[in-house]
């Protein structure tokens, strides 16, 4: 992964929410976080807990091999609050676009409101620079409606995941990014 991170603005850093750049270090917390995200999908397979969490070992292993060699130029953000790791930013900024390769939060976090101010704090940058803002979601996930009511559209499908886009207003001025982050 980058050792370089370019941060995003973020309000209500006051509260405590930081992003950093993602080390070597964080690899247990990812794979928990990936875990608890992917775990439920395995619920109808009967498969013991412990068949589950091997495989999605190996699944979080892929992924990361994935996102290192597809966007090895993208920034590996860690979202913390103060030094308590809780999630996940990956974005690929490129001339024209920035793209949301993952955005994940622990349970704990999920439903609070801080993914709607993540997606809107990379909105703002990106209209700020006068680029698009895309991604790939799961036709499954419940997160698409999260992007649909933030303005994305879809553009088509990669697989089984819908290919968003969200454009900035030609008329914008400064696209503030949202609600102050949940305490």
């Amino acid at each position: 992964m980058q050792t370089a991170y370019r941060s995003l603005a973020l309000h209500g850093a006051g509260q405590g929410f930081a992003l950093r750049g993602e080390t070597a270090d964080d690899r247990p917390f990812l794979e928990r976080l990936f875990v608890s995200i992917r775990i439920g999908e395995l619920d109808p397979t009967g498969w013991p807990e412990e068949a589950k969490r091997a495989f999605l070992a190996q699944q979080f292993a892929f992924q990361t091999h994935h996102y290192a060699a597809a966007y090895a130029d993208a920034d590996f953000g860690i979202l913390v609050q103060g030094d308590v790791p809780i999630g996940r930013l990956y974005l690929l900024r490129t001339a024209g676009d920035v793209r949301v390769v993952d955005v994940s939060l622990v349970p704990e976090w999920r439903g609070r409101g801080l993914g709607t101010a993540l997606i809107r704090a990379v909105q703002a940058e990106a209209a700020d620079e006068g680029k698009t803002v895309s991604l790939a979601v799961d036709m499954t996930n419940p997160a698409q409606i999260l992007y649909r009511r933030l303005g994305f559209v879809e553009v088509g499908m990669q697989g089984p995941a819908w290919s968003m886009v969200w454009h900035p207003d030609p008329k914008h001025a400064k696209l503030t990014a949202g609600p102050q982050y949940p305490a």
